[in-house]
């Protein structure tokens, strides 16, 4: 795997701009293209950013989980590791930063809303970001971070481990990490904790039902899943089953580097893995879809899924836009989107 160079992106000035350097950018197809790519694009993505936020906090370290876990009945092994080698030594020599886009263990970005405008005690809102699994980081996400903070949210946004060298459930299992800091610690933050809502886009969006559904499981034991009120399920990969249109040949591939070598076939596991199989689990949720994203039709299906599920949602369907659109400020659309989330947050977790 030999890890591709960096190249240095024009700054668009405008959505058809930023439409053409995605376009003219090579296609990837290994995880080390994928990540260069998050890598190359940080610039573009983060060149409108959102209004004025507070302190900032980086690399808190959480807590790893994971002893006792088990997926579809049986116990995790870290069927990640010789990927993981094969990685470092493939980027280490020309390009490190593409080995250490994912972390050895999680940590957490929290951004506080600006106090002269919101007055605390702030609501909490987790992000947890996108990227096919594979790749996408706290950099990349920098703006789209920083929305949530700037609408009035105390903004935790975790770095799980990505795959392939860590494969399901771990980034689900760090991001639960990342609840029960929230839990403990958002008071010394300025939030509060009681007002806790999750939100993630594409893969994070994946991830984030995840969770819910595991804290639901665990009902019986305690009340984590009463603790998020509200959910944000951005163009989500929603039903892992159906990705055999060729359009969504790639988001497959990522899906199975996700879930591991000798589990991407499991039937079981892959349903464990589909939100659309755990609607009925969800708090109140919106979900938005872009009207140009391959996985609009997988949006629009969730949608339908907690309305049979009997959930609170609204479906927020936003035409003529891309997949990844609240990335980016550019497009006008991101910030009349944001604020139909803020305001269904809000009200669903107050």
């Amino acid at each position: 795997m030999q890890p591709p160079p960096k190249r240095t992106l024009p700054i668009p000035a405008n959505t058809g701009q930023l439409r053409a350097v995605i376009e003219a950018y090579p296609p990837a197809s290994t995880v080390l293209e994928h990540r260069a790519a998050t890598i190359d694009f940080e610039p573009v993505v983060n060149c409108a950013l959102p209004g004025p936020v507070g302190r900032v906090h980086e690399h808190i370290r959480l807590q790893p989980l994971g002893s006792g876990v088990t997926v579809h009945g049986r116990g995790v092994e870290d069927a990640g590791a010789s990927m993981r080698a094969a990685l470092m030594m493939a980027a280490a020599a020309d390009r490190p930063e593409l080995a250490l886009m994912c972390p050895a263990r999680p940590v957490v970005r929290v951004v506080e809303p600006d106090s002269e405008r919101f007055r605390r005690p702030w609501p909490v809102l987790i992000f947890v970001h996108g990227g096919g699994w594979v790749t996408g980081s706290l950099r990349s996400y920098a703006a789209l971070i920083s929305s949530f903070a700037a609408r009035g949210f105390l903004t935790l946004a975790p770095a799980y481990r990505l795959a392939p060298e860590h494969v399901y459930p771990a980034a689900e299992l760090d991001v639960l990490s990342c609840v029960r800091f929230a839990q403990q610690h958002a008071a010394s933050f300025g939030g509060d904790a009681a007002r806790m809502v999750l939100a993630g886009d594409s893969a994070g969006a994946q991830i984030c039902a995840g969770v819910i559904a595991r804290l639901a499981a665990k009902s019986d034991e305690s009340n984590e899943a009463g603790d998020i009120r509200a959910a944000a399920v951005l163009y989500a990969v929603a039903d892992l089953r159906s990705l055999e249109t060729p359009e969504l040949h790639g988001i497959r591939r990522m899906r199975d580097w996700y879930l591991g070598e000798g589990r991407c076939g499991d039937r079981g596991v892959i349903e464990q893995a589909s939100p659309v199989m755990h609607a009925r689990t969800m708090p109140p949720t919106v979900v938005v879809a872009a009207g140009e994203d391959a996985l609009r039709g997988q949006s629009l299906a969730y949608g339908a899924a907690l309305r049979a599920a009997s959930v609170e949602h609204e479906l927020i369907d936003v035409p003529d836009v891309p997949h990844g659109f609240l990335q980016c400020g550019l497009w006008p659309e991101t910030s009349r989107t944001l604020d139909r989330v803020k305001a269904f947050l809000l009200e669903a977790a107050s």
